[in-house]
């Protein structure tokens, strides 16, 4: 059946990419949208729209005969208009509206529909957790029916496009019984979906809400701003408005209360605000554009659309005061079609060589590769060029010939020419002045000139030639006796400039600590203590920080967190304890005090991973928070992740968690309750705002190990994987925000999130970066008590729960964010000012540029020998390499890469398989894109898809685990002669080197990726900003001496140590584990 469903879910992706997609070929403007589509095909009224609607019905009927499957029924009359008020129902895919004014938002991007269905041919659309937001047809009054094909889309265009185009694939391509059985779970979701009414009082109300509720869901495609001008556009003419003069005051009222996430950003307000100025070429070329191609991997994306050149309002003329270029310059609608043309040319272009020459292309990281040079002022004035001339041209050329030209142009052919014209702006420039005219036209002027130079002259020139090559051999020892002078100035520069970094830098880390300890122990407090000393260290926390902060105890809120999945097997012991905790806190402050206790993932020693056994510790858990001894409400939810987060289908685990919202059950005198978290979000929808994104797997960690470093999912237990499910910054982002939604709270407001299972610090990081953002949300703080009872019980292999390696790990993980928050200029902490620049009072030399010697033979044609024998003479005292010194030089990445691609050795395929081969070891390379195989005294290399190895970074990467002396002293010993010692002893160590944490901004650009010396590291590190570093199991030493080559002068001295003995066990790949580039 998997083959079959497999094999079914590829024809309809197949088929619905040859409907909308095209030819394949990216510069033939042939794809199509899906109202485009869908309207051409079915028009409404016509035969065809109503055969669609009998053949859906006939589906749901075959289904229904094929599965037993009872539809529930979908709404047939329209509810009452109730603004403000969500209500609830089910609509089949016939109910809703085709056409693009059947969205409030605007239509959706085939681009983006096109992924949504294929998520949902890999899992079934979840309505229920996504309800599709609908109204009803203008003019619709409650109670009528509701007719076919008239619903309109608030939120959901998107999803409901994919449903439609996944049921008219399937009835398209006549799948048998067996075919359609294999599907049936897709095609069920879509036949019937979940959906809400929740409509505004007014339709630009509407349009703001929908915009902004589409905007905050991270999963799901943001509106781009063609569509959002277009649509606000719309509805102020229709309100008699004009939309230049209202749209800032527009978007000023939609951002004000939103998130920076949730706002209409100043990229998008640039276009919005010039989309007024464009002609309809140029909204119909960029909308057909970002149809295909999704906007950050566009060849305009958002940063674009700050250039001043492309608004009238801001467009700069650079004529230098000549009235036939002002006029040239002048900004026109036509002028920016042919920018755009040209923008979107050129990156055509380039895609389609670079897939026609067989080259992987990843658009969300190559796109900038692909495009046009917007950073050239010129490139605007180009196409203002092109555009003012070209009514002329028309004149000049046939209806072809203009086609190759404006092919030309668009593919930046003429860019060259063009850029001349500008740099010498010639006041008579006439159309027919243009090379590229002639060229397209085949009309070339013919260019006549030789002349023979006399007797007389040749001997003048050969004079004038000696007399230049005495003066070069003068200038030549001048400039040998300048060079020297000059690199000894310059190493003495270097040498001085390097300890003023490094001495700054050591100033700097010590304001940064102290900055980080101050914001740390005031908002972040973490330390262990008993279960007795839970509440009173609390208590402490808040008694303390409302002294510091002025608070009174009326504006703090506490917000307990208790994740039994973080304690894995031991859950169960601390399940009474845990709950007997937030109940005495609840008693103590009903009205202040709500908690969220996050289910168990596995079950009770024994039936760990038993799903069963599971859902029976969960529901204990359900019990246990609903005795009557304890005085709790808790309203039991569940929480989504989201499915790009979680792997998208190709991880089996769960797709969320379950929670449990807890307050008291103490009322008022009315019968209310009197908590003042009453009516969250989190409470109210047992949801929360969006799906959750989780930590990615490979940033997993284990605390409790002695290397506490990430280390993806297949390098730790499955016991501390489970622990890593419902965790990262964005799930408990989305999670805190769940729960102040609804609840009227400002600045003034403090939340108090005691975190009673510290493990991971990433709830403590979410904290800091809301300090770090200036939103409307309140203010958090976090309290950590580590208190649990973690037993005895062995969680697995290198899994050894302890709660003083936790509290370790904790502490020194939210101070390395910390720092890199303070760096980053972020976060704000009184008393600490991250300086703009290190104050350098070394001055470097005249960068000395001997270029000219490169033209040296070309200058004296006639005395070549005595240029060489004079230059080799040199060459022998000052410069043994034989190359002109030109300066440093800093190649780019893609330079960097096409060179060594040059330089690149091809080796010839073996006639084996892997299979045949059996190796001894398999070896990851550091991309993914290659592994080693060994076998004997032979390295095979395979290539898993097409790339060049370095020899200037590692080869390979092994897969195995680290044995630290402290915890694994008997695989130690088992292993003895089968590990890899990893003991540096000296700074002469020599291995790959790089930073674990990139928060601390460290250019790493510049260090060669080969081995390297460890002083070498330390050295570019202090270049960085990076003084004082922690390297695991090891201890590093610094300390400042004179300088005995520099008087006045100081350096530093490094030493380094093993602190345990710590050895790397290489191992097997893990079964059903492969080589990927994402592993």
């Amino acid at each position: 059946m998997a083959a079959a469903e497999a094999a079914v879910k590829e024809k309809i992706v197949k088929l619905a990419e040859e409907t909308f997609c095209g030819s394949g070929d990216i510069e033939a403007q042939d794809a199509k949208s899906f109202h485009q589509y869908f309207l051409q095909t079915y028009p409404p009224g016509s035969a065809e729209r109503s055969k669609l609607l009998s053949d859906l019905h006939g589906l749901e009927n075959r289904l229904k005969a094929l599965t037993g499957w009872v539809p529930p029924a979908a709404v047939d009359t329209v509810l009452p208009f109730n603004a403000g008020q969500i209500q609830s129902f089910v609509v089949a895919p016939w109910q809703l509206g085709l056409a693009a004014e059947d969205s409030v938002k605007g239509p959706s991007k085939i681009v983006y529909i096109l992924d949504t269905v294929s998520n949902f041919l890999a899992s079934p659309y979840r309505s229920e957790r996504e309800p599709l937001d609908l109204l009803f047809s203008p003019g619709a009054r409650p109670g009528e029916p509701v007719v076919d094909w008239s619903m309109v889309h608030a939120i959901g265009m998107g999803k409901s496009s994919a449903c439609r185009i996944i049921l008219e694939c399937t009835l398209r391509l006549g799948l048998s019984d067996l075919e359609l059985v294999a599907i049936s779970d897709v095609l069920k979701a879509l036949l019937r979906m979940k959906a809400t009414y929740e409509p505004s009082a007014t339709e630009e109300q509407q349009f703001m809400r929908s915009l902004g509720f589409k905007s905050q869901m991270a999963e799901r495609s943001r509106p781009d701003p063609l569509m959002v001008a277009c649509k606000w556009s719309d509805l102020l003419r229709g309100q008699g408005l004009n939309f230049a003069a209202v749209i800032d005051q527009r978007i000023q009222a939609y951002n004000k209360g939103r998130t920076e996430a949730v706002a209409i950003s100043q990229q998008e307000k640039a276009f919005i605000k010039l989309y007024v100025h464009q002609a309809p070429e140029f909204t119909e070329l960029l909308e057909y554009h970002w149809q295909n191609f999704k906007v950050a991997e566009s060849a305009v994306p958002l940063k674009i659309w700050a250039n001043p050149d492309l608004s009238p309002d801001t467009k700069q003329i650079r004529s230098g005061g000549k009235a036939l270029w002002t006029n040239i310059l002048k900004w026109t609608p036509a002028k920016n079609n042919y920018w755009l043309l040209r923008a979107i040319g050129i990156f055509l272009k380039n895609l389609k060589e670079a897939q026609m020459a067989g080259k992987n292309v990843s658009l969300k990281s190559m796109a900038n590769r692909f495009r046009s040079n917007f950073k050239d002022p010129l490139a605007h004035d180009q196409a203002s060029l092109f555009g003012h001339f070209l009514p002329e041209w028309k004149s000049h050329v046939t209806n072809t010939h203009l086609d190759d030209l404006i092919a030309r142009f668009s593919k930046g052919y003429l860019n060259k020419e063009l850029q001349e014209k500008l740099k010498l702006m010639e006041p008579e420039l006439k159309a027919t002045d243009f090379r590229f005219i002639q060229q397209v036209s085949g009309q070339w002027s013919s260019v006549l000139g030789s002349s023979v130079l006399g007797d007389g002259t040749q001997e003048a020139e050969r004079a004038k030639e000696q007399a230049e090559f005495n003066l070069f051999q003068s200038r030549l020892a001048k400039e040998a006796a300048m060079f020297s002078d000059y690199t000894r100035q310059l190493q003495l520069f270097h040498a001085r400039q390097h300890e003023e970094k490094v001495a700054a830098n050591l100033c700097l880390k010590q304001a940064l600590a102290a900055a980080t300890d101050t914001f740390s122990n005031h908002w972040m407090p973490c330390r262990r203590t008993s279960e007795s000393g839970v509440l009173p260290y609390v208590n402490e926390v808040m008694v303390s920080f409302a002294e510091s902060e002025g608070i009174s105890s009326s504006k703090a809120l506490q917000l307990h967190i208790a994740c039994f999945d973080k304690l894995g097997l031991h859950w169960f012991a601390n399940a009474k304890p845990t709950v007997s905790v937030i109940a005495n806190a609840v008693g103590a402050a009903p009205e202040n005090v709500a908690a969220i206790v996050f289910a168990p993932n596995v079950g009770k020693p024994g039936d760990a991973y038993d799903m069963l056994k599971i859902q029976e510790s969960e529901d204990e858990l359900d019990a246990m928070l609903r005795e009557d001894t304890y005085n709790l409400r808790a309203t039991r939810g569940f929480i989504s992740f989201s499915e790009e987060s979680v792997g998208c289908g190709k991880s089996k685990r769960p797709g969320g968690t379950t929670f449990w919202f807890v307050v008291s059950k103490v009322r008022n005198a009315k019968g209310e309750l009197i908590s003042k978290w009453n009516g969250c979000f989190l409470q109210v929808r047992k949801r929360t705002v969006a799906e959750c994104p989780v930590l990615p797997r490979t940033s997993w960690v284990n605390p409790c190990s002695p290397i506490a470093r990430p280390l993806g999912g297949a390098n730790i237990s499955k016991a501390a994987r489970s622990k890593q499910w419902a965790t990262g910054e964005g799930f408990w982002r989305t999670v805190l925000q769940s729960a102040v939604e609804w609840l009227s709270l400002d600045k003034s407001w403090v939340i108090f999130v005691v975190d009673l299972h510290p493990y991971d610090g990433t709830l403590q990081k979410c904290i800091t970066n809301f300090h770090s953002s200036a939103g409307k949300l309140p203010e958090f703080a976090s309290i950590a008590p580590i208190w649990a009872n973690l037993g005895s019980i062995d969680d697995g292999e290198g899994d050894k729960p302890d709660n003083l390696r936790i509290e370790a790990f904790c502490r020194q993980s939210l101070k390395t964010h910390i720092e890199g928050e303070l760096r980053s200029g972020r976060l704000k902490v009184a008393g600490f000012t991250m300086p703009e620049a290190n104050e350098q009072t070394a001055v470097s030399p005249p960068i000395y540029n001997e270029d000219w010697l490169d033209k040296v033979t070309a200058t004296f044609p006639t005395l070549g020998d005595e240029v060489q024998k004079a230059i080799g003479e040199h060459n022998k005292v000052h410069n043994p390499s034989g190359v002109p010194y030109k300066g440093e030089k800093k190649r780019t990445a893609p330079e960097a890469q096409e060179e060594e691609e040059k330089s690149a050795v091809t080796l010839e395929p073996v006639d084996t398989t892997i299979e045949k081969l059996s190796p001894d070891a398999q070896l990851c390379g550091p991309d993914g894109h290659y592994e080693l195989l060994v076998k004997g005294p032979h390295l095979y290399l395979h290539g898993l898809a097409d790339c060049v190895v370095s020899a200037q970074s590692p080869v390979c990467h092994f897969w195995g685990r680290y044995l630290c002396g402290s915890t694994d002293k008997k695989d130690i010993a088992k292993f003895q002669g089968q590990m890899l010692p990893w003991q540096m002893d000296s700074k002469e160590y020599v291995a790959c080197f790089a930073v674990e944490d990139e928060s601390n901004n460290v250019d790493l650009a510049d260090f060669p990726q080969n081995p390297q010396s460890l002083i070498a590291f330390l050295r570019h590190l202090e270049e960085n900003s990076l003084v004082g570093v922690n390297i695991e199991v090891h201890e590093v030493k610094y300390t400042q001496k004179p300088d005995a080559l520099q008087p006045g002068q100081v350096t530093t001295e490094y030493s380094i140590k093993p602190t345990e003995e710590c050895y790397f066990l290489p191992q097997p790949l893990p079964k059903n584990t492969k080589i990927l580039l994402e592993n």
